[in-house]
């Protein structure tokens, strides 16, 4: 029998809405982070190799066995953080993941305090060979070359700008490499998107990737004016990762209200608790294994010994433009000459690091303006500003705006890039000094006429330069670091000095338009000590000074070139697989066969994408456990035995898929039934190809339209489901109300019934009460009776497919456990609650689960929420007779190990003092102060006084023994203690 009333018994507890706030102890943290940064960094040696970090403790040892993996991939930064992430969804593969580098932490998540990361030890250290034509204003003559040394790469330490290049970059790079036209990847730029941009071109952008894209929440007077003057010349300000990129724009940032987002955050870390992947960092890939041409596994070294690893499919190299090509090369894949100078066997002759692209860019263009420096906020003020989403540290030396151009205006492709930022000189130091390694003379010479004033600088960058670089091996042991030669200015016909020159002469047209003007913009720096002898500022100064000041925008691309078979310059196929060797992939920035008008962290993102899409087709999509592809195959046989497929009668290409289909009332909350039945519904199998795409690919991509915009998305007020009441009073609520009635709601104002739906993405999900009923068999028994493929059996599937269920108590079949919706037992009950339940029981109702077999009863609420993850101890790891075991438990682990190894065991496992486990590089579980405090009673041991007592009559040991053994004497007790006092002096 049906229920016909479903009883509902709200205990709705009213809070005060708490008003946003930072507290003090929150800024003070991050003040002592900074300060603690800089106190490190100070005393930073840059390394000239990796021993600090991994040197062996035989190096002579065999490496020890690790294990057999289907897939092993080295490399965890961006694109290997994607590729981790892909290739263990759906459980079914095995995947090591070994990075060199530690895990990110707060101070690297302040986009501001980036320019101080270079030095640390997220940083490789690699610099470049003294340089002949670029770089000689800089220590020793060698560019910096900072690169990220952790899970994320160098995502945890760029300045978060998110540029993914031009079209015509990507159809350069497709005419010779099919599948890589613009096209072909754009769909995979917005499938790791989650842009909330303000201003962006429709149909561009992706919003529902784990790759958080915003606009820059930080600009200044100089932002506006830098906009202004681009206008002046008769650009366009526009979205350069929309249609045309050729105009200017406020920066569009990889982060998240403000906060770095990192492929660890967006990647690697949501999926470390996978159990089909182990992510190893501090674990440095040493050598590829090949046998026969064949790749089937990786030495590395972790905690100074050497691992092997097996893999059984592939091993994929994600090392990045430098430590790619050089793994390649210690393998024996690379070229000839160069690998037999080393004494390597060579095992493929191929061109690695033989080409490296990379944009320079000029430092020295700073300019003194009229504006006030007397209101800049403290740097409290700013972490507190930062805390709350906004201001300075948002965003990386102030950079704010961007801008491309070209000088032929008939060319869609930008040449240059300039970025915009402004401030106080002073602060600008650590970038110039500490990550630029400028030299203090030439430092002086530009900083010294701004000090107290208020500038603005702007970065030309050239961005298809013609010059080409070189990586190549010092040595075969992999602990030292290759050599990088970024060859700026190197190019035959000297066009790319030449560019740069116009570069610059441009800058100063910007300073000179009235946007700048009218804040009597100028260039007021001293000329360098190396070009005094030009006039200054003429052509012949510039020629000079770029040569002293070019550095390296770290945009490095083509060490592991793609191209064709045949291609004397290539190294990898355009399915990324290396020339002659089976099982190997390489999937990075090193790969990019262009130079392309961007930064290349994107692009980075858009190569993982796709590596992971191209290795799931060769080896079968392992994207959807077996049981859903069943459940998606019987749910598409019984589409195709009858029309109930929700198409509008009468109109071709429309579909409703809401609440609004069903035919009859349900013993349910709407919601349940359409976020199982339809949110997941498949696409009829005769529309399965649309214009030969197949619609599980990004091919094309329908815009999902909402009234509610980026503006009424979910928050965390609405996460709290106590503060649902307010909600209908807010812009979450499309404000619906009946007509006047007859016969209900009289009690009402006007008569009508309020009808809150919620306007917002995600619809009345995030207003509603959360209760989550689907409603009774013969409900949908009654539906199915017209409609063929609706009755329960049929639509059951796919209720469970959509529930994560935690249920307390549940009818067993009758629930899922694996989909994106949590179902769970409501946490809050009350007295009246315990009541409640046992007035049903007197009356002779079951307790039972609503939504399983029957639905006639009692219990307490079943909803749509979600409790945080407990942190739960569930097994032991030890060590017995040489070898490691590992014990789980389904209750609890007791520790009782003692003052000294409880604590040891409880740090080992990441429960203790947080700053102590990060020195050690152990992850954080919980912060405890375990061992603050160790108390313990203290003695003075030589007090020992004379008598005159013989000692001839002390018995011999074997009396003692005796004794002893028959319970008395003195070695019953310890070092003859048999009496004790115990007093107070006061």
């Amino acid at each position: 029998m049906l229920a016909k009333n479903i009883i509902l018994c709200f205990l709705t507890l009213f809070a005060s809405i708490p008003a946003k706030y930072v507290s003090g102890n929150s800024v003070e943290y991050y003040q002592d982070l900074l300060q603690e940064f800089l106190n490190n960094a100070s005393q930073w040696e840059q390394p000239t190799d990796s021993r600090r970090f991994f040197k062996l403790i035989d190096e002579h040892k065999e490496a020890i066995q690790y294990g057999h993996y289907d897939f092993i991939i080295v490399g965890v930064g961006v694109a290997g953080s994607v590729l981790a992430n892909r290739l263990t969804e759906s459980g079914k593969c095995k995947i090591l993941a070994l990075e060199a580098g530690g895990r990110e932490n707060d101070f690297t998540d302040v986009p501001g305090f980036a320019p101080y990361l270079p030095r640390s030890d997220f940083n490789w250290g690699y610099k470049t060979i003294p340089q002949a034509n670029a770089c000689l204003g800089l220590q020793n003559k060698q560019c910096n070359y900072p690169r990220g040394k952790a899970v994320g790469g160098s995502s945890v330490i760029n300045y978060v700008l998110y540029s993914r290049g031009n079209k015509e970059d990507f159809n350069r790079w497709g005419i010779r490499n099919e599948g890589w036209y613009y096209k072909n990847v754009l769909p995979y730029f917005k499938k790791t998107e989650n842009s909330t941009l303000n201003f962006e071109d429709s149909g561009y952008h992706g919003h529902h990737g784990p790759l958080s894209v915003e606009t820059a929440n930080y600009y200044t007077d100089i932002t506006k004016r830098f906009l202004k003057s681009a206008k002046q010349r008769g650009y366009k300000i526009l979205d350069y990762n929309g249609k045309d990129e050729i105009g200017y724009s406020r920066l569009q940032l990889m982060t998240k209200r403000g906060s770095r987002c990192s492929a660890n955050k967006a990647f690697a870390n949501p999926a470390k608790n996978r159990e089909n992947l182990e992510l190893l960092d501090h674990s440095l890939g040493i050598k590829i294994l090949i046998k026969d041409k064949k790749a089937y596994g990786v030495e590395f070294i972790r905690n100074r010994k050497k691992y092997k690893a097996i893999a059984s499919k592939e091993v994929i190299i994600c090392g990045g433009t430098i430590n790619s090509p050089q793994i390649l090369m210690l393998s024996g894949i690379g070229p000839k000459e160069h690998l037999k100078e080393l004494d390597i066997s060579v095992v493929q002759d191929l061109p690695v690091g033989e080409s490296l692209y990379d944009h320079p860019v000029y430092t020295g263009l700073l300019f003194s303006t009229n504006i006030s420096t007397q209101n800049e906020p403290s740097m409290e003020e700013n972490i507190k500003h930062y805390l709350e989403g906004y201001g300075v540290l948002t965003v990386v030396a102030s950079n704010t705006a961007v801008g491309f151009e070209s000088t032929q205006v008939q060319i869609k492709n930008p040449q240059f890039e300039y970025i915009v930022s402004s401030g106080q000189v002073e602060a600008a130091t650590p970038f110039f000094i500490d990550s630029m390694q400028m030299t203090e003379e030439n430092w002086r010479a530009i900083s010294k006429p701004l000090e107290g004033k208020y500038m603005w600088s702007v970065l030309p960058f050239l961005l298809h330069p013609k010059s080409i670089g070189t990586i190549k091996l010092k040595t075969r042991d992999p602990l030292d670091f290759p050599l990088l030669d970024c060859n700026f200015y190197g190019d035959e016909n000297g066009e790319d000095i030449k560019d740069m020159l116009s570069a610059i002469k441009n800058v100063f047209r910007i300073s000179e338009t009235s946007a700048f003007q009218s804040i009597d913009s100028k260039y007021v720096s001293d000329p360098l000590p190396a070009c005094k002898k030009y006039k200054h500022l003429s052509d012949d100064y510039w020629m000079c000074a770029l040569k002293q000041l070019t550095y390296s925008s770290m945009h490095p691309v083509a060490t592991c070139k793609m191209g064709p078979k045949g291609d004397k310059t290539a190294v990898v196929d355009n399915k990324l697989k290396v020339h002659g060797i089976s099982g190997l992939r390489v999937a990075d920035a090193s790969i990019i066969p262009v130079t392309l008008a961007a930064h290349t962290t994107a692009a980075s993102y858009m190569i993982g994408e796709k590596a992971s899409d191209l290795i799931r087709k060769e080896h079968g999509d392992f994207r959807l456990p077996h049981s859903l592809q069943m459940h998606l195959k019987a749910f598409s046989d019984s589409l195709s035995k009858n029309d109930n497929d929700l198409k509008v009668y009468g109109v071709s290409g429309l579909r409703v898929a809401d609440a609004s289909v069903i035919p009859s009332s349900l013993s349910a909350h709407p919601t349940a039934v359409f976020r199982g039945c339809q949110g997941d519904k498949p696409i009829h199998p005769r529309n399965s190809k649309c214009n030969g795409h197949s619609p599980w690919l990004a091919d094309e991509d329908p815009k999902s339209l909402s009234a509610g915009n980026w503006r009424t998305r979910e928050n965390d007020f609405t996460d709290v489901p106590g503060f649902a009441p307010y909600l209908a009073c807010s812009n979450f609520n499309w404000s619906s109300k009946t007509t006047p009635q007859v016969t209900s709601c009289l009690g009402f104002k006007n008569e009508q019934c309020n009808y809150p739906r919620g306007k917002a993405v995600g619809g009345s999900s995030v207003v509603n009460f959360l209760v989550y009923v689907r409603g009774n068999k013969q409900d949908f028994d009654k539906w199915g009776r017209r409609n063929p493929g609706w009755d329960y059996q049929s639509v059951l599937p796919y209720l469970q497919k959509i529930e994560n269920s935690t249920l307390d108590f549940e009818d067993p079949g009758c629930h899922g456990h694996y989909g994106p919706v949590s179902v769970e037992t409501a946490k809050y009950y009350s007295q009246i609650t315990d009541i409640f339940l046992r007035s049903a029981q007197e009356r002779r109702r079951n307790i039972l689960d609503y939504n399983g077999k029957d639905q006639n009863g009692y219990f307490r609420f079943q909803i749509m929420t979600k409790k945080a993850k407990a942190k739960k101890a569930c097994e032991v790891e030890f060590i017995r007779n040489g070898k490691k075991y590992k014990a789980t438990t389904s209750k609890e682990v007791v520790i009782c190990g003692g003052t000294i190894n409880s604590p040891q065991i409880m740090m080992l496992s990441g429960i203790g003092p947080k700053q102590h486990l990060r020195e050690l590089d152990i992850s954080l579980v919980q912060d405890l102060p375990v061992v603050k405090s160790f108390h313990d009673h203290y003695t003075y041991p030589v007090l020992l006084f004379s008598t005159n007592i013989s000692t001839q009559n002390e018995p011999p040991i074997q009396e003692h023994i005796k004794h002893y053994l028959e319970g008395y004497g003195v070695l019953t007790v310890a070092s003859a203690l048999t009496a004790v006092g115990f007093e107070n002096l006061q």
